[in-house]
């Protein structure tokens, strides 16, 4: 009660709402403030292909998946501030990095297998890497036999792949390898790979298809002979 009689407005409730409100969007930059740091990611891939040359430029390329640190997503802003992020269920998704010229380790008539070195500049909250998306622009398939990626710590995983990466212009999507955990930031694209592996139920398989499917077949039966000739399709 002041002295002229009039009730008092507690001073302490402007200055919590504020404080509260402060306090979210301070602990919202933070993630903005320390992720300046840089840290470097170095891989080599193991490519065996028919070719004469080594790949040039831009026809190869990578990204790799954190699998320690989930993707923020899409952020939502208050006031030109990001209050907070819609995660995507995936992990972060590092930029991409275009294969230059490599170093041939094994050559015979028809193929020779190179090795191709990149570096991936990410931010300190990057993670752990435990996948990878491979585009060939090429004109031609390539068989990718092995990736390891090292970390800052210098801590090496090792994805063993041995596996044809078709043209993206066939396959219209970018193949995806996974080490042999799938922790719970890979969840979700471990479930887009699968989708894509069952297929559709339609159409006819390409060379490219990577679809387990199952279709059965009765060279056995002739029905025009009659009843006794039948030959029934087993199971499902």
């Amino acid at each position: 009660m002041s002295l002229n009689g009039t009730p008092e407005r507690p001073s302490s409730i402007v200055p919590k709402q504020h404080s509260s409100v402060t306090t979210r969007i301070v602990n919202n930059l933070n993630p903005i403030c320390q992720s300046t740091q840089q840290l470097t990611l170095k891989g080599k891939f193991a490519i065996t292909h028919s070719q004469s040359k080594s790949i040039s430029g831009k026809l190869l390329c990578v990204q790799i998946y954190s699998g320690t640190d989930a993707d923020p997503g899409e952020k939502h802003y208050v006031f030109n501030l990001v209050l907070h992020w819609t995660e995507t269920g995936k992990g972060r998704l590092s930029e991409k990095a275009y294969f230059k010229s490599g170093e041939s380790v094994k050559h015979s008539h028809d193929a020779k297998t190179m090795i191709y070195k990149i570096k991936i500049h990410v931010d300190a909250h990057f993670g752990t890497p435990r996948a990878f998306v491979i585009q060939n622009q090429h004109k031609k398939k390539l068989f990718l036999q092995s990736a390891s990626l090292e970390t800052s710590n210098n801590r090496i995983i090792h994805f063993d792949c041995n596996s044809w990466i078709y043209p993206i212009k066939k396959t219209k999507y970018d193949r995806l390898f996974f080490s042999n955990r799938t922790p719970s930031a890979l969840v979700e694209l471990r479930k887009e790979e699968l989708d894509r592996l069952r297929g559709n139920g339609m159409g006819e398989r390409k060379e490219w298809d990577r679809i387990y499917d199952y279709d059965y077949y009765n060279d056995l039966g002739d029905p025009d002979k009659g009843q006794d000739h039948l030959r029934p399709v087993l199971g499902g």
